[in-house]
């Protein structure tokens, strides 16, 4: 298997998480939200939006051997889903 290189992540600016958030749409996701609720709860609890991306730039930051268990089991479960 050929290794491929580790891509860097940039941190979406707040901006640009919320036009993210504003485009999204689908079905419910590992933990019971619909991806069509996202932009609701923009408009009412904006707070909440700033604090998932503070949320993921932590997470994608922090090396996975640091991630709770929870959360690396819930990415292992999305790409299962996603391949099959």
């Amino acid at each position: 298997m050929v290794e491929q290189p580790q891509a860097t992540f940039v941190p979406p600016s707040l901006e640009d998480f919320r036009q993210a958030i504003r485009e999204t749409a689908g079905a419910a996701g590992l933990d019971g939200w619909e991806a069509k609720e996202l932009p609701s709860a923009a408009n009412f609890a904006p707070f909440l939006i700033e604090e998932l991306r503070c949320l993921l730039i932590a997470t994608m930051r922090a090396p996975i051997e640091d991630w709770p268990p929870e959360v690396t089991e819930s990415l292992m479960e999305w790409r299962l889903v996603g391949i099959t």
